[in-house]
């Protein structure tokens, strides 16, 4: 999920930072995009890295089969959302992040492509 967000906004022309900063910086500009479902995939990203941190680093918190199911489907609704967005919805999205990264954020990460 992680991954094809990545894949999405790098596709887009944003240039999204390595490390640690990048889970933080793909779910908060899916969140703000302005698409109701790609916003709900920024949450789903967010909520996803929480469990997965959870499962890393807290040895003493218990993970039912449901709780790994719900993590997987969530994961492929993330990843379907994000891959069947139409040539339209991709536009208005970019178009949007680009306004919440100038006038919110003020950190532009927009670059155009080379043509």
């Amino acid at each position: 999920a992680f991954h094809c967000a990545r894949t999405l906004l790098t596709a887009l022309g944003f240039e999204v930072p390595r490390g640690d900063q990048a889970h933080g910086y793909l779910w908060r500009r899916l969140e703000s995009c302005g698409a109701h479902r790609v916003g709900e995939a920024g949450s789903l990203l967010s909520e996803l890295r929480t469990y997965r941190n959870r499962a890393d680093y807290d040895l003493a918190t218990d993970f039912t089969i449901r709780d790994a199911k719900y993590s997987v489907e969530s994961a492929t609704d993330l990843m379907r959302t994000l891959t069947t967005l139409t040539p339209e919805e991709r536009s208005a999205a970019a178009t949007t992040i680009q306004t919440y990264e100038r006038d919110v954020l003020h950190e532009p990460t927009w670059r155009p492509h080379p043509r």
